[in-house]
């Protein structure tokens, strides 16, 4: 339910702050990224728990989802309106 709930603020979200014609260049490009990366995560996964260990894997993927929570204090309410703004 998490996943789906996300993927909907996120969609609505970059929907909100994108220019209309600029619209399907971004939708295509992101999901060239999101999708197009899992099939090498999916792999780089396996070989880091095949060589050491699922515990290791889980603290790794922990380390590597940490970066994007410092960029949390910029996307406020405040720019984000800013950005809705922008698009009109």
């Amino acid at each position: 339910i998490t996943i789906v709930m996300g993927n909907v603020v996120m969609v609505s979200l970059r929907q909100s702050v994108t220019p209309d014609r600029l619209l399907g260049r971004v939708n295509s490009a992101y999901r060239l990224v999101a999708w197009g990366t899992m099939p090498v995560g999916a792999l780089l996964g396996g070989l880091v728990a095949d060589s050491f260990g699922l515990p290791t894997l889980f603290v790794a993927a922990a380390i590597v989802a940490m970066p994007p929570l410092l960029f949390m204090p910029v996307l406020s309410n405040r720019a984000m309106d800013e950005a809705e703004r922008d698009n009109q």
